[in-house]
């Protein structure tokens, strides 16, 4: 009975995997209005299944305020191997948001 068991848990984590690839993920993630705390949530789930989708480019909007979700995310994607990133260009919403790019070594 206990191999029975085990396999149960090897399906339910097969399955929960499967849920995680079947995401819907946008090439863009609003946090505006989102306190710091759920706004990091937010990003590192993102930034996880963009990984899964093997994105290039995606964009974090993060808006003005007083700048603490921008410094929050931007300290988060330091620390994050196989990717770069810099604030929005004229039309990619300025320094109200953040262009993360995968290096294609990691995908």
């Amino acid at each position: 009975s206990f191999e029975l068991k085990e396999s149960s848990k090897v399906k339910a984590k097969r399955e929960d995997y499967q849920d995680i690839i079947n995401v819907e993920v946008s090439l863009e993630l609003n946090i505006i209005g989102l306190h710091v705390e759920e706004a990091m949530y937010e990003v590192k789930k993102y930034i996880s299944n963009c990984r899964l989708k093997n994105f290039k480019q995606v964009r974090i909007i993060h808006g003005f305020g007083s700048g603490a979700l921008r410094k929050a995310v931007h300290e988060y994607l330091r620390k994050e191997k196989g990717l770069s990133f810099r604030l929005g260009g004229e039309y990619e919403g300025g320094g109200g948001a953040t262009v993360v790019t995968f290096n294609d070594w990691y995908n």
